[in-house]
């Protein structure tokens, strides 16, 4: 078991790594909880808590919004981020935990993961330099 584990080990760090959410990109000071998804047609989706934006503040409850952002190249690059939902500005005390799932018509959507409700939707169909698009549901 040892040895299959220093394999797993040694494989997993010869792979590169690539940053999809940076501290201060976007005038957010913090990201937390990332999650990624391949779309149907091969895209890679990340999802994470943008925190702060307005209040400066990186804690769990009060300024935090869904953030997404896309990748055609299996994630060696990213587009630019784009707000999935944010309901600090209608008083909502939090949001967060997003969990993307693939639903049957290749839609890519989060799902809260302290309220299960779908949190809005990636349009991966749209072309490369065509800039994703959002649908809330």
């Amino acid at each position: 078991m040892r040895r299959i584990l220093h394999k797993i080990a040694a494989a997993l760090l010869t792979k590169p790594f690539y940053d999809v959410f940076l501290a201060g990109e976007a005038g957010y000071p913090c990201f937390r909880i990332p999650s990624l998804v391949v779309s149907t047609h091969g895209t890679v989706v990340a999802f994470g808590e943008g925190r702060g934006l307005r209040t400066g503040s990186c804690g769990d409850h009060g300024d935090v919004m869904i953030v997404s952002k896309r990748s055609t190249n299996g994630g060696k690059s990213w587009g630019d981020l784009h707000v999935v939902r944010d309901e600090f500005a209608q008083g909502a005390s939090s949001i967060g935990n997003p969990a993307p799932v693939v639903l049957g018509d290749g839609t890519v959507a989060a799902i809260d993961g302290k309220i299960v409700r779908v949190l809005g939707a990636v349009d991966v169909r749209s072309r490369a330099g065509a800039g994703a698009r959002v649908r809330l549901m």
